[in-house]
């Protein structure tokens, strides 16, 4: 491991110090051939998975059709043993009592019944042998080939086994006995439901072959079919015993139409499509080895490879024919940077052609005389960095004073025992160390609420008793953040603005509540209230007053616009001798990372 990380290392130092024309060319052969590759195996596998969707629609076409052909087939077969035992000369068979079996008469009577089954194309056709046995017990046989139902012993016995299949309620039946399909059919009277006999046809193997060409996909050896109680009626070559294939063939769901699955029977994949004949309730079902449907993936794969092959060779041309034409520009500029070095600013550069490295070259010609302009443009930019320190330094010197002063103050006024002022003194450091602050630092409720208490009880001391200040605030909101600044110009613009001093009535009522998922902030005064065209002239012209920081509404409106673009609510009603209110509603932020994120946005 550690020779595998050494060498990695050794080629990367290499690549670092490798010329640029090889770099380029290392590099674009690498991207090229990557994205070649991981196209070509993307196109392999998006072609291979159309191939397979593609095969398994037409294996669903194919076996919904074989579905309605089936339903087709088995209704007219079905029909047409029914028209033929109300024929006039079955009823006449189906009368008859004590003929013997060798009589003249009796084989008279079986060749009726023969013929019979001859004149109706689709029974012939299907059927290999029939048997009609009426109430008396005469019984009556057809063959097409073979002796299996010409023994009287023989079909009778065949009777027996298949006459408990049906009752008069249920008169048609579907079968497998021996190995051979049969169709049973009880004959009732019309009228009085009377059991009158019973016909059995034998059918041949071919009743359930629907497809009839040599389909590349599916085949009838394919197929397995199942009655409407689960009955395999046919079934070539596949295992039912098989616990892969018994949940799919005696599916008992009946509330579908048309089922997909992949199953491993006799290790290999199988793609099964299982279907349910909307007229007979009969199942088909199609068993399709999956690389059947992907036997072409090989010639797929050979011809991406090719594709392939030949893209690299054109890439590896392309490369080298484009890292020739950037470096050979990156060299003269090379060689007269060498030149600036030294002091030549009349140094110049001739690309050998015009695109974005020669229009580079271009403006290397213009840096070189501008350079000397650029060298006095850093000696002023330094001397105003220089200067920006220093008044910097001096802002940080400033604050610092006033602390140290007003500490002073404040001291002299407990030496002698004034707790009022030594408390305003404190209010002031308050304020001031809050103002000094970023006025765009997001801050907890509580904080902003404690900020206005202490702007409050300034004011109080100045105005005494005449305005009172009644605070509204949710615990549950104080954790909350919001942005800084934002109540104590609201609030100094309802002292200076809204309350008339003289009365000794004012009141201004501060809220703030986490409503609705925002954070709803709330100024109420019962001042003076304005007048339309005054609080137009609030709200978009003055930016500045006379006061504590000479904020004005519109500053404070524009700072939530900057700060929270479309997430506030900002609303100010007033009426003249009304008083004032203003609501705003902020998103809740609690955690820091939350405002960070939503300035990001």
């Amino acid at each position: 491991m550690n020779i595998m990380w050494d060498n990695l290392l050794l080629m990367m130092k290499q690549l670092k110090n490798m010329k640029l024309k090889r770099k380029i060319m290392i590099s674009l052969i690498f991207v090229s051939v990557f994205a070649i590759l991981c196209s070509g195996i993307a196109g392999i596998i998006i072609f291979k998975e159309i191939m397979v969707e593609n095969a398994e629609k037409l294996s669903n076409n194919l076996v919904k059709q074989i579905a309605y052909n089936l339903d087709e087939r088995i209704g007219e077969f079905e029909s047409t043993s029914y028209r033929i035992v109300n024929f006039q000369s079955t009823k006449e068979l189906l009368s008859q009592k004590n003929i013997e079996d060798d009589s003249v008469e009796y084989v008279e009577k079986n060749t009726n019944f023969a013929d019979t089954i001859i004149q109706q194309p689709s029974l012939y056709q299907y059927s290999r042998a029939a048997i009609l046995e009426s109430k008396y017990g005469m019984v009556y046989r057809f063959s097409r080939s073979g002796t299996e139902v010409q023994d009287m012993s023989d079909a009778k016995k065949k009777l027996n086994d298949l006459r408990g299949l049906v009752t008069k309620s249920s008169p048609i039946a579907w079968t497998v006995l021996d190995g051979e399909i049969v169709f049973v059919r009880m004959i009732v009277n019309d009228k009085n439901f009377e059991e009158k006999g019973l016909l059995c046809f034998f059918m041949n193997q071919t009743f359930f072959d629907f497809i009839d060409r040599g389909d590349e996909l599916l085949s009838n050896e394919n197929l397995i079919i199942t009655n409407a109680h689960s009955a395999v009626l046919q079934n070539y070559c596949y295992d039912l015993e098989n616990q892969s294939l018994q949940g799919i063939v005696f599916d008992e769901d009946k509330d579908y139409f048309l089922k997909n699955y992949r199953v491993s029977y006799e290790n290999e994949e199988y793609q099964v499509t299982s279907i349910l004949s909307s007229k007979k309730q009969w199942h088909v079902i199609s068993l399709i080895k999956v690389r059947e449907l992907m036997k072409k993936e090989e010639f797929i794969f050979l011809a991406a490879a090719l594709i392939a092959l030949v893209s690299i060779g054109f890439a590896v041309l392309f490369t080298w024919i484009i890292s020739k034409t950037i470096t050979r520009n990156l060299t003269l500029m090379e060689e007269n940077m060498k030149k600036i070095e030294k002091g030549d600013f009349k140094a110049r550069v001739r690309p050998v052609s015009y695109d974005e490295i020669g229009m580079l070259g271009l403006q290397f010609n213009y840096m070189s005389v501008q350079i000397e302009n650029l060298i006095d443009n850093l000696a002023k930019e330094k001397f105003a960095k220089e200067e920006a320190e220093f008044n910097a330094l001096q802002a940080q010197i400033n604050p610092h004073f006033l602390y140290n002063t007003l500490g002073s103050v404040k001291w002299l006024a407990h030496k002698k025992n004034d707790p009022e002022v030594e408390k305003m003194v404190d209010s002031v450091i308050s304020l001031m160390r809050f103002a000094i602050k970023k006025t765009d630092a997001f801050i907890t409720v509580e904080e902003e609420v404690n900020y206005i208490h202490q702007y409050i009880f300034l004011q109080k001391a100045k105005y005494g008793d005449a305005f009172q200040v009644v605070y509204e605030v949710d615990p549950l909101a104080k954790e909350f953040k919001m942005l800084g600044f934002i109540l104590q110009p609201l609030v100094e613009n309802s002292i200076y603005h809204g309350i008339d001093m003289s009365t000794g009535e004012g009141e201004i009522r501060i809220k703030v509540s986490a409503e609705d998922h925002s954070l709803v902030l709330r100024i109420e005064d019962n001042g003076v209230g304005f007048s339309e065209e005054r609080l137009d002239e609030i709200l978009h012209k003055e930016k500045k007053y006379k006061g504590f920081n000479s904020i004005g509404i519109k500053i404070v409106m524009e700072r939530l616009s900057a700060y929270y673009k479309n997430a506030y609510d900002f609303r100010i009603t007033s009426e003249e001798g009304e008083g004032t209110k203003i609501e705003i509603r902020l998103p809740l932020y609690q955690e820091t990372k939350e405002v960070e994120l939503y300035e990001q946005l």
